[in-house]
């Protein structure tokens, strides 16, 4: 018969090692939640649950459309994204979203500004799904035209919704255009960027401040428009077919070459800053230089005038008028008197202050008085 203490302590110890059998096999785990901000602007991935000590759990944000994640916050920090985090303890972390953000550059072409409204501080750059307003605004003397880029229409004001980074042009244009009939004339213009479009008119602002025009030798007929060129001082329209030319609007004129055309008159008298002039090859039967008394180059070579005065212009004059129908030049006695008369032209530029040339055809007379 056994011993029934031998018996009791077998079972004792046979149970105490079935505990510790069935404790190995169930080992410590801890508790981690996930969450969003704002909610459900996105989600983390693996989903909330219990998981063992010393896990290593990789933690994944993934924002819906037009959000972007931005940071972990609570039981994590930083921007890393996958996250790895090791479970020695219960945890709470959450995933930071944001709205995208788009920018916006408005560019302006022409006179005139664009006003932002929205529904926050004014700045360049929105969350995406920013709703504003565009409020295009035209200087005196322009006119809001219409919008180019990533939004395009004639409305004024213009609402966009920001879903993009978006570049956007304001076309302004002036209010006042001036006619230009002349095809070979207006795409000169457009060619200097003085115009945009051949539309038989250019707008007065953009050729206003136009101080020097070269037009030489572009078959223009008809300089209508040249009106508009308020500021004009140099004028070369040489080599053309211009048969008329009006420009008494360009007061500020001071050195004109329209040599080479089919000119039969020209009314300068408003043009009294004039200092340089060359209308030679054209068929001027008759020229009025009395308001121009800063001229010190005039070219008339090869016309058809009959008479010419040049008594006011008691400086010193280069003259060369050959080739006319001329018998006698009205002009100051110290002008022919000291006269060089083999001098070549250099058009616009006299051989020295000092010197006057005088370049007419033999026969040709000089008084002070040719009608007496």
């Amino acid at each position: 018969m056994k011993n029934p203490i031998n018996l009791k302590l077998t079972v004792s110890v046979m149970f105490l090692a079935l505990l510790t059998f069935c404790a190995d096999d169930d080992p410590i785990q801890y508790q981690l939640e996930t969450s969003c901000i704002p909610k459900e602007t996105g989600t983390v991935t693996p989903l909330p649950g219990m998981y063992n000590e010393g896990s290593e759990i990789e933690l994944k944000a993934t924002p819906i459309d037009e959000y972007i994640f931005k940071n972990w916050t609570g039981d994590a920090s930083g921007n890393a994204n996958p996250l790895k985090v090791i479970m020695l303890e219960d945890k709470n972390i959450t995933a930071v979203f944001e709205k995208v953000q788009y920018n916006l550059d408005i560019i302006i072409n022409g006179g005139g500004t664009v006003k932002q409204e929205v529904l926050q501080s004014k700045t360049t750059t929105f969350p995406s799904g920013t709703h504003l307003k565009l409020i295009a605004t035209p200087f005196p003397g322009w006119q809001f035209v219409f919008w180019e880029g990533d939004v395009e229409g004639v409305e004024n004001p213009m609402e966009i919704t920001m879903t993009k980074s978006m570049t956007i042009t304001a076309y302004f244009e002036p209010t006042k255009q001036t006619y230009v009939p002349d095809d070979n004339f207006e795409k000169a213009l457009v060619d200097l960027g003085l115009d945009r479009l051949m539309d038989d008119y250019v707008f007065d602002l953009y050729v206003a401040y136009i101080e020097e025009l070269d037009l030489t030798g572009l078959g223009i007929k008809d300089l209508t428009g040249i009106e508009a060129f308020t500021n004009l001082k140099e004028l070369n329209c040489s080599n053309n077919e211009l048969s008329t030319l009006d420009l008494t609007k360009n007061i500020r004129l001071e050195s004109l070459n329209c040599s080479n055309n089919e000119l039969s008159t020209l009314d300068l008298t408003k043009n009294i800053k004039l200092s340089s002039l060359d209308l030679s090859n054209n068929s001027l039967e008759d020229i009025d230089l009395t308001n121009n008394k800063n001229l010190y180059v005039l070219i008339l070579s090869n016309n058809e005038l009959k008479r010419l005065d040049i008594s006011h212009l008691t400086e010193w004059i280069n003259l060369w008028a050959d080739n006319n129908k001329l018998k006698c030049i009205q002009a100051h006695e110290d002008q022919w008197t000291n006269a060089l008369n083999d001098c070549t032209p250099p058009p616009y530029l006299p051989p020295s202050p000092y010197d006057t040339c005088m370049v007419v055809d033999e026969g040709v007379t000089f008084s002070l008085d040719c009608d007496n």
